[in-house]
């Protein structure tokens, strides 16, 4: 069934939240080559086991390349894209209800649970503690609570948002198939950057494959901006 979309010159109850998500798309996808940059221009440490005295003395050489390999502003983005995804419920919604709702859903919690997984200002303060302490005890201390926040950013909290993000690019890739509005590409562009991120879990090519889903988010993210800007233009609403 294809999308039917009511344009009312009057209407402009849903304005806000399409210009919002359009800008939440726009604004994520210009995250991608800065934090490509800050990795090319400030390397960070390994994610290993024992790294965390690595990471202090990275932060505290560098507290703003540390914030930005830390994906701190990766989490401003996943705040500022919650309007996009209601954005794309309010257009789909008569797609399909159920599986849109389900979607938007694990999309908004896979964004709050990585929010909690991330560790990046817990780590800027316990470097700035370590560089502080004056005993080995105290420093050992940070060190070991600094060990504690590396695990938590790749834990089991992280995971189950990661595989809840692509699992609702999946969802809302398939229920856009039905829909006119946006058309095949994005659609099925969606689908492949879904099933592309459990590439992740591949040995020794999970790297690869998030690094070409990074690209394709960010194309994706592009292409969905402009059409929530064109939906804004236009005074279109959703019949609700």
């Amino acid at each position: 069934m294809d999308s039917k979309l009511t344009f009312k010159k009057n209407s402009q109850d849903w304005n806000l939240m399409f210009l919002m998500g359009a800008f939440g798309a726009w604004f994520s996808a210009l995250l991608i080559p800065l934090a490509i940059l800050s990795h090319i221009i400030w390397p960070p440490p390994s994610w290993t086991p024992g790294a965390a005295l690595d990471w202090f003395n990275y932060i505290n050489t560098n507290p703003l390349a540390g914030l930005l390999n830390l994906d701190f502003l990766l989490e401003i983005g996943l705040i500022v894209s919650v309007p996009l995804y209601i954005a794309l419920y309010l257009i789909l919604f008569h797609e399909n209800r159920s599986l849109i709702l389900i979607a938007t859903s694990i999309a908004i919690l896979g964004n709050l649970l990585h929010i909690l997984s991330n560790s990046a200002w817990e780590l800027l303060l316990l470097s700035r503690s370590y560089a502080a302490a004056t005993t080995d005890i105290q420093r050992n201390i940070f060190l070991a609570a600094g060990e504690a926040r590396l695990s938590i950013y790749y834990g089991m909290v992280f995971q189950v948002s990661y595989i809840l993000g692509y699992l609702a690019y999946i969802l809302i890739g398939y229920v856009m198939l039905r829909s006119s509005f946006f058309g095949k590409t994005v659609a099925y562009l969606a689908i492949i950057i879904g099933i592309a991120g459990f590439g992740f879990y591949i040995p020794r090519i999970g790297v690869m494959f998030s690094v070409l889903i990074v690209f394709l988010i960010g194309i994706w993210n592009v292409l969905i901006g402009w059409k929530l800007l064109h939906v804004k233009n236009l005074n279109a609403i959703s019949e609700l």
